[in-house]
């Protein structure tokens, strides 16, 4: 293209440039469903600008005819193209792992190239993060894409180390956990301009960022298979630019203060979680955190209880302390995470030296990427479970606290339930395998509005076992996946002794020496004995009490007249989750409910929903189609389907009489978004960060959230106060517009394990129907019913999201 030391002339540039333009061929857009964020400069310059000192007679220009966005500078200088705020928006989290693609070409240059320099820069808050990256460019290359992989194991370095001092010393690369905040809070993207030490015009034909698959670093699940990508579909306007935080750094409450939240979870198909070994609490050494430590090696289960659906890309962030930094010291000292359904997520604390330069003292912290899909799954039914595994010992670690951040964003999520069993038939000719359908009505549009892989979750209760799973499958007869394989993950089976008895009698069973049978008293009290086959096939009573000594077994109820099993019937002894009712009427009476549910859940391909869906509704067959498949009667309700959406009315409230201020209570608070609301296509999310004093949840016996202005237990007996206020006072109810019709209530979930002085993250879904009335003047107005109490109360923000067909 000449020689850089002679400066071209016109007709030489003129020549080259059009030789150059005639032998370019224009980018296909083969990811184009994977564009995050894109700007094409055709007749307008997109808002961007230009960075850095440079002299320019005209400055930044479009070509309109060739789609560039150019500069030519005059002398030597080195600028950047800089990229508005506006480009890039919503969920940016989305990008880590993904490449930041761009078209340059330079068109006229003079003298020497310039090395060393940042070619690309990412400008983020706090400022203190953005870094740079050099070499991407190389000279010569004149007209070329280029492509940036967005993660840090490229050779990132920060603008300014001087404010990444960690004990004294400067880090010039960023961690994975400083480059996914940098990209949560990008501002700006510069891209060189300015390469050569004389005059030179430099264009800019497009840029975009392209989304990774953001669990690229959980590539396995503990059985070793490969995980399934997060499949991208364009850039969404239905995630926020607002991030909100939830800190979890309490153990919460159990039932013996809030009577029958165990009964309320098993009820939903959810394991109860309380007294979780997290942050400060208990009796310990002074010298160390208070709280449990817990011995390594160890896989542990803990949960968030009362998060909204997310379907954004979420960080999790974890503090541990360890004794003496014991755990941190070697490389093979970090913790796996794993989801509810056992899929690897990350690992934490993999790089111990970046820890050994932290504050003696200290908590220990590192961050994984949770990807919108993850969070789509595992945040359907309001319960994040996640697994924490540390295969060496031996060492101790204790949890401090756990942050989950995000961006709130509009899931599509619809629940079908039903109050019938499924059985598995016996014909004459045949037998016909338990099957049955779910109907899932979903947005009519043709491509019902979907921006990610969908998940579909489903509370099975029946007759389960290590054996018993159902197979799903769409419409066209596509194997979507299988459920409740195991029934329990990561154990062994539910049925603990399968044998023959030795004798039996209408109220007791005695088992065969030799067979397996525990020798301890009550080894399988409140077990479920199951007669699988043989006399009296078919049915199940509880185990009241065991004698070891003789084998013996007590039922809690008779067997059926006539249908006593004998020495030749097979019985199942099945180890299940139960729950005691109390019983209103004497403090020992217990009545005990055998439970047999679980819910699980497994994501669905974006494609694969988006061509099933043309009528309106999404069909999930379930049927056994496995030889030896035992699960023959089953009752699959609720049923899920949740994705995330892709055309969205985005609105944020975070300033007014209502942010930020001790609302009085009792009192109504009127807010209206500032943005003008479109016609819905589909349901509204509402989200609130909310500060509120002593929070505590509502059971149907407690004092605490019946607490007035002056300290006093208010009358629920009122029928006013029970219809305003029927979940007591730690609620905030949402009324439609200026006192209108009640919308739902904030605050309704157990938050009892969360920091009381960061704000509660509470939602409520407005219906398509019912928003489709509200917003018909073009703004959505609400109503907060702030209630009597003595704690202090205050709005940090308000967002709103909500499908658009266009």
């Amino acid at each position: 293209m000449g020689e850089k030391n002679a400066l071209w002339s016109k007709a030489a540039a003129s020549c080259a440039l059009l030789c150059l333009l005639a032998t370019w061929t224009p980018l296909v857009d083969a990811l184009a469903e994977d564009v995050l964020a894109q700007s094409r400069f055709g007749a307008v310059d997109q808002e961007w600008v230009s960075q850095g000192r440079v002299e320019s007679k005209i400055g930044l220009e479009v070509d309109p005819k060739f789609g560039f966005l150019k500069l030519r500078d005059e002398g030597d200088f080195t600028w950047y193209f800089a990229s508005p705020t506006s480009f890039f928006s919503g969920d940016r989290a989305a990008a880590y792992n993904g490449k930041l693609s761009f078209y340059l070409q330079h068109m006229q240059w003079q003298l020497g190239f310039k090395e060393g320099q940042f070619d690309v820069q990412l400008h983020c808050r706090p400022k203190g993060l953005s870094m740079g990256l050099k070499g991407v460019v190389r000279d010569g290359q004149g007209a070329a894409q280029h492509d940036v992989i967005l993660n840090e194991r490229q050779p990132w370095e920060f603008l300014n180390p001087q404010l990444r001092k960690i004990g004294g010393d400067k880090r010039t690369s960023p961690t994975a956990e400083e480059f996914i905040k940098c990209l949560s809070k990008l501002q700006s993207v510069w891209i060189r301009g300015g390469y050569y030490e004389g005059p030179e015009r430099t264009a800019l034909k497009w840029a975009r960022i392209i989304q990774g698959n953001v669990d690229e670093a959980a590539t396995s699940t503990a059985s070793g298979t490969m995980r399934m990508v997060s499949t991208p579909y364009g850039q969404s306007s239905c995630v926020a630019d607002k991030e909100v935080v939830m800190t979890f750094d309490r153990p919460g409450t159990c039932d013996s203060s809030k009577p029958n939240a165990e009964e309320m979870a098993e009820s939903n198909g959810l394991s109860y979680f309380c007294n979780q070994p997290v942050g400060d609490y208990g009796t310990s050494s002074s010298t160390w955190p208070t709280g449990p430590w817990i011995l390594a090696p160890f896989n542990h289960t803990m949960a968030l209880k009362g998060i909204p659906p997310i379907c954004s890309t979420a960080l999790l962030k974890v503090e541990i302390h360890g004794r003496n930094k014991r755990h941190l010291l070697y490389p093979e000292d970090y913790i796996d995470v794993y989801s509810e359904n056992n899929e690897k997520l990350g690992r934490l604390f993999e790089d111990p030296k970046r820890y050994l330069t932290m504050q003696e003292g200290g908590a220990f912290s590192d961050t994984i990427p949770i990807s919108a899909e993850q969070m789509a799954g595992m945040t359907a039914d309001g319960q994040v479970e996640l697994r924490f595994a540390v295969s060496r010992g031996p060492r101790e670690v204790h949890f401090q606290r756990m942050h989950l951040q995000w961006f709130p964003s509009a899931c599509f999520v619809r629940s079908v339930g039903t109050p019938f069993f499924v059985d598995h038939t016996r014909g004459l000719e045949r037998d016909t395998p338990l099957q049955t359908v779910v109907s899932v009505p979903v947005p009519s549009s043709h491509d019902a509005n979907i921006g990610g892989d969908a998940v579909v979750m489903v509370t099975a209760e029946g007759d389960m076992s290590k054996d018993a799973h159902v197979s799903l499958f769409d419409d066209a007869g596509t194997h979507l996946g299988n459920l409740f394989e195991g029934y329990v993950q990561n154990s062994d089976s539910r049925t603990v002794l399968a044998v023959a008895p030795l004798a039996v009698s209408a109220t007791t069973l005695q088992l065969r020496t030799g067979d397996g049978a525990s020798s301890s008293d009550n080894a399988y009290q409140n077990y479920i004995i199951r007669v699988v086959e043989g006399h009296g096939k078919g049915q199940e009573r509880r185990i009241a009490s065991y004698t070891g000594a003789t084998r013996t077994i007590t039922l809690d109820n008779a067997w059926y007249e006539g249908q006593i099993p004998t020495p030749q019937s097979t019985i199942h002894i099945v180890r299940v989750e139960y729950y005691d009712l109390d019983s209103p009427a004497s403090a020992s009476a217990k009545v005990y409910h055998p439970i047999a549910r679980r819910t699980e859940w497994l994501r669905i391909p974006r494609a694969r929903v988006a061509s099933q869906v043309s009528s309106g509704k999404f069909n999930i067959h379930m049927r056994v189609v496995d030889l030896g498949n035992t699960l023959k009667r089953a009752r699959f309700s609720p049923v899920r389907l949740a994705f995330p959406l892709r055309r969205c009315h985005s609105d944020t409230v975070t300033q007014g009489d209502v942010i930020g201020r001790s609302l009085y209570r009792p009192s109504r608070q009127y807010v209206e978004f500032p943005m003008q609301a479109p016609a819905p296509s589909g349901d509204a999310t509402v989200t609130a960060e909310i500060f509120f004093q002593d929070h505590s949840e509502y059971t149907a016996d407690a004092t605490l959230t019946n607490v007035d202005q002056n300290g006093n237990v208010a009358e629920s007996g009122l029928e006013h106060q029970q219809q305003l206020y029927p979940h007591g006072f730690s609620t905030i109810r949402v009324l439609a517009e200026q006192d209108g019709e009640s919308l739902g209530f904030f605050l309704l979930d157990d938050l009892a394990q969360y920091r009381p002085s960061s704000p509660y993250v509470t939602y409520i879904r407005i219906p398509m129907h019912r928003l489709s009335i509200f917003v018909k003047d073009g703004f959505l107005k609400l109503t907060l019913v702030i209630p009597p109490g003595m704690g202090a109360i205050r709005i940090k923000s308000l967002q709103v999201q909500y499908p658009v067909a266009n």
